[in-house]
Order: C-alpha cells, then structure tokens, then sequence
C-alpha cells in the first residue's frame, strides 16, 4: 500500500503515512460513517372514549355524561309516534280520564280572576304526572290514576324545570324566533330527566341540551310530528285533544328512552 499523498510505501494495515502523516485508504474504508437511522416515532397516544354508545358524533365522551339506552344512538321519529299510539290505545281509557283531569284542573283555575293566572303556575307538575303514566306504560306496568299528581312528590324541580326553561325560550322568542325554537327542542327531555332520572333542575336542562343538540334536527322533526298530532286532535271536535296529549306524552317518553338510560326512578 502507498500513502496517496506523498507515495510512500506502507503497510497494509497502516492508518497514517510514517512520513506525511496522510491518512490512507484503509484508515477512510474502517471509519466510514454509518448510515443515518431515521428517529423511531412516538408510539400514538391511548384511545378515549368515543360517543359511539353516547351520540352519533364520535367525539371524546364528556366526564359524567349520560350512556345511552336502547337504541343505536339515532331518534326514529316516527317509531316514538308509533310506539306512542300503540301505548295509549292499550291503555286507552286511564289515558283519556288522566287527561280529562288535567285539562279540568287547569280550566277551572284559569277561571279566577287575578289569583287564577298566578295560580296556573303551581298547576305545571300535572304535565310531569301524564308523564309518569306513559313511563308506566312503557315499562310494562298499569298507569293509574293518582300518577296525574305524582309530580307533586318532586315539586320543586317539576315546577322549575318548566318555569326556567320556559322563561329562557321565551327569552329567546323576544330576540329573535331562531334561538326560541333552539332551545325548545334542546330541552325537551328535561323534565322527564327530573321524572325518572331523579335530576335536579338544573342539572336537567343542562344535559337535555347537551344531548339534543347532537341530534336537533331529529328532535326537531319529532316536535313537528308531536304539533301535527295535537292539530289533528284538535280538528277532531276538540274532542280529539283528550288522545293527542297522551299520545305525545307517550311519544316522548320513548324518544327518551332512545337517548337516555331508563331508570325506573319514578316518584
């Protein structure tokens, strides 16, 4: 071997020149620079949990929110109308006379003068109590009668529920109509979340709305099909109303069910 700087003869094992100091050939081959290994990448961080057992977004499920029940997560409409009729026609008649008595309740008070208007206001648990019969009725059991006052074991939150969240829609309604109609569907399944689900109030209509926004179109079209009901009660000789407010009653009681889990904490 000869240094390739100054053509000296050297041994075949020799790193430098014995007389330039050159490095050779052989020292180039050993300390060959080796290959740049791409950087391993982190490894992907853990999974969390999705709305696929929530809601239809599959979004990182909020700490505390409500699974759902028995359905895939998508309102059928026109399942909870069905549903709806099929369990006020089974239970037809304690159906009719629960809502005579609302209906007469509510009359008799609008009736006093001044005192009537406020007193009104005291009359919102009945609306839980036609409620609480179709939970009945949807869960296998026989609604009776005195479930029309079962609202009244939870006063406060039956009456609030509705009071506050009329208020806010009527608030809304003032501004402009959009935001009105918003959150009257938003909270839609909050007074039965008092009914069976034992929530307080507010905490009600805060996870109405957090649920029902995620599915507001469909809710939206449930409440055009509730209105259609009533309407087509009320052409019916008025008489009608007696088997349109049930059936809503029970229709909204499954829409609940598709969204929430059931229960059974009835008062």
């Amino acid at each position: 071997m000869f240094c390739p700087n100054c053509g000296t003869q050297l041994n075949d094992n020799a790193k430098f020149c014995s007389k330039c100091g050159a490095k050779t050939e052989s020292a180039g081959a050993q300390e060959a620079p080796r290959p740049i290994q791409p950087p391993t990448p982190p490894p992907p961080p853990p999974a969390q949990g999705t709305y696929q057992q929530y809601g239809p977004a599959a979004e990182a499920r909020p700490e505390g929110a409500p699974m759902l029940g028995d359905s895939t997560g998508m309102l059928d409409p026109m399942e909870c109308i069905r549903s709806g009729w099929n369990m006020v026609k089974s239970n037809l008649g304690i159906f009719i006379l629960g809502a005579i008595i609302v209906f007469a309740i509510n009359a008799a008070i609008s009736f006093i003068p001044f005192v009537g208007q406020i007193a009104s206001i005291f009359l919102m648990p009945l609306n839980a109590g036609l409620l609480i019969m179709a939970f009945k009725a949807m869960n296998g059991s026989t609604p009776e009668i005195s479930d029309v006052f079962s609202g009244y074991k939870r006063f406060a939150d039956c009456l609030l529920v509705q009071l506050v969240a009329g208020i806010f829609v009527g608030l809304g309604f003032i501004l402009c109509i959009a935001p009105g109609v918003y959150l009257a569907i938003c909270y839609m399944l909050a007074l039965p979340l008092v009914i069976d689900g034992g929530m307080g109030f507010w905490d009600a209509m805060t996870t109405s709305m957090a649920e029902l926004k995620r599915q507001w179109m469909s809710f939206f079209v449930l409440a055009l099909l509730l209105f259609l009901v009533v309407l087509a009660g009320a052409l019916a000789l008025g008489v009608g109303i007696l088997v349109a407010i049930p059936v809503c009653a029970c229709a909204t009681a499954i829409a609940y069910k598709q969204t929430f889990p059931v229960k059974n904490n009835l008062p």
